[in-house]
């Protein structure tokens, strides 16, 4: 088992939302295919593991996927479970206010 370093608020995400599920599968298959502990954040990063169309990163607030290991770990407030379909999780969809944009001049 791999320290939980090679992923940002790993410790914290598992301890708050379990580590069961899609997350943990896709973490421990990259872990056992990664040339270092290095190469695991990149790639998971990248990956949606509960296919609710937001990233690994999204959901762990490291959208550009720019952390690496020994760097500062992204803000742990409002992280979403990587594991879990995040209902109602679209970006932008109650913001309707994007009409009024040119009103307010």
């Amino acid at each position: 088992e791999a320290a939980a370093g090679d992923v940002p608020n790993l410790a914290l995400v598992l301890a708050r939302f379990g580590t069961a599920g899609p997350f943990s599968a896709d973490l421990e298959a990259v872990r056992a295919r990664a040339a270092s502990a290095e190469a695991v954040w990149p790639e998971l990063c990248l990956m949606d593991s509960d296919a609710d169309g937001r990233s690994n990163g999204v959901e762990l607030n490291d959208p550009t996927c720019a952390w690496r290991i020994g760097g500062v770990a992204p803000s742990a407030v409002n992280l979403t479970d990587p594991s879990t379909k995040d209902v109602g999780a679209q970006q932008d969809d109650d913001d309707d206010d994007d009409d009024d944009d040119d009103d307010t001049d």
